[in-house]
Parts: C-alpha cells; sequence; structure tokens
C-alpha cells in the first residue's frame, strides 16, 4: 500500500492498562526497540492529552494520507490464507518438537 506508517489498535478482553497500540513501519514490520522508545518518550512528555491537535479525518482520507484498511484487504489477507497447505515431510520430521495437537507418523 506504499504506507509509509500503519498502527493497529487493540483492545482487549483483561484489565484496560493492556489495551494500547502497534506501530508498524514502512518495510511492513514492527519498529525497532529505538524508534518505540522514541514514540514512547514522546507520550510520557504529553500533559494534557485534550490539548493534543488532530487533522481532521476526511482531509486526510481525500489527500490520502490516511487509508482505513476495512473489507478488501481483509478479504484479500482470508483468501491468501486459504492458499497455504500443510507441509507433511516438515511436519513428520518435526510435529512432535513443535508441540503439534497432531502429526503424521
Amino acid at each position: 500500500m506504499n504506507a509509509f506508517a500503519g498502527v493497529v489498535i487493540i483492545a482487549s478482553h483483561n484489565p484496560v492498562q493492556y489495551n494500547g497500540f502497534k506501530v508498524y513501519g514502512k518495510d511492513g514490520g514492527q519498529l525497532s526497540p529505538d524508534a518505540a522508545d522514541g514514540i514512547v518518550q514522546h507520550i510520557v512528555e504529553i500533559e494534557d492529552l485534550f490539548a493534543i491537535q488532530t487533522a481532521d479525518e476526511e482531509a486526510l482520507l481525500q489527500n490520502g494520507m490516511l487509508t482505513n484498511i476495512l473489507e478488501e484487504i481483509d478479504e484479500a489477507y482470508q483468501e491468501c490464507l486459504l492458499t497455504l497447505r500443510e507441509d507433511t515431510e516438515a511436519i513428520k520430521a518435526h510435529g512432535k518438537e513443535w508441540g503439534c495437537y497432531y502429526y503424521i507418523n
């Protein structure tokens, strides 16, 4: 998608302190520890959450700086998953050590 970054907002069924977000870099991988620490440091320095200026969502969508990934991407991902197949030889060789619930004898 040629994105500069991505953010996944997560919510937990556990206590509220487990809610949060994950940030992904341009390469699609999670940020390096140094980059993540930089974001955390910036968040820690915020004194008033309600004073944070935000951009207009509609303007960001129109100028291409924001893309909501919805059903189209989810469906493509699901289709890709359906193409995966078991590697029966790997399961035979390593199933027990991998802790597979079943393996081929």
